[in-house]
């Protein structure tokens, strides 16, 4: 039983000799967990184990089905949501005992464990882009891009596990206005093999859905959001002539 997921497909790992090399399982995603906990724990050290495995669970970011599943247990480990959770919570709650997956946390199993939490750290001139994925019963066929006008490629994703969810995000340019999903066998992600769907959001704004299309479909980002007013030039006052003091004529003398 998964209590809580991380990545764990394709993580760049070492080799000996100075090599790096790209390694999916368990052995890639614990240390992602292990290394959340033990970051967040360094901000709380009065927190005991178990408030800081309770706080990692309250704050994941649900995947999946509703809330607490055999795939991705209670979702995906979030650090800065796990920090801010304690930090709002303190160390001053009740554990129960220890027996793992989906009965750790009771309460949690009913609903999604954590608000959406915005992207942190994204510049004025870039915005928040989110993308959800339910691959169909070929998820390797499916792929997207978010590109500029241009043309140019900005973030792309693919080479999905079949019948699963998941859920990125990015900070994005401004201009980046273009999100197209792609099916390379051209029947789209639902409905002939699987129910695949796809959700595309930005600043946690819903811009597009679906999953029944072709070879492809696109998404404008940029259609809605409001473009800065053009500043008026300041048009500078009119300058008066000088005023030329009043010339005294002479005054004859008696």
């Amino acid at each position: 039983q998964v209590e809580i997921a991380a990545p764990g497909v394709l993580v760049d790992s070492t080799l000996p000799d100075n090599a790096y090399a790209k390694w999916s399982g368990t052995s890639m995603a614990t240390p992602h967990v292990a290394g959340v906990a033990a970051l967040v724990w360094s901000h709380f050290p009065d927190c005991t184990n178990k408030q800081i495995r309770e706080a990692l669970i309250k704050s994941t970011q649900d995947l999946g089905v509703q809330g607490c599943d055999n795939d991705y247990g209670f979702g995906l480990v979030d650090a800065q949501a796990a920090y801010q959770y304690l930090k709002t919570n303190g160390c001053e709650f009740s554990v129960g005992e220890t027996v793992g997956g989906c009965n750790q946390c009771p309460e949690c199993s009913s609903a999604p464990t954590s608000s959406p939490v915005a992207f942190p750290g994204c510049p004025d001139n870039e915005r928040y882009f989110k993308v959800s994925i339910t691959t169909d019963n070929y998820g390797s066929e499916t792929s997207w891009r978010v590109t500029k006008e241009n043309g140019q490629d900005q973030i792309t994703g693919g080479n999905y596990a079949s019948n699963r969810a998941r859920t990125e995000r990015y900070c994005i340019p401004n201009d980046a206005c273009t999100f197209e999903i792609s099916d390379e066998y051209g029947d789209g992600m639902c409905c002939n093999y699987g129910n695949g769907s796809y959700e595309v959001w930005i600043d946690n704004m819903s811009k597009g859905s679906g999953g029944a299309f072709g070879s492809s479909m696109t998404v404008d980002l940029c259609d809605g959001i409001p473009t800065p007013a053009p500043v008026a030039p300041v048009t500078p006052a009119p300058t008066l002539p000088p005023t030329l003091p009043p010339t005294m004529a002479p005054t004859p003398l008696p």
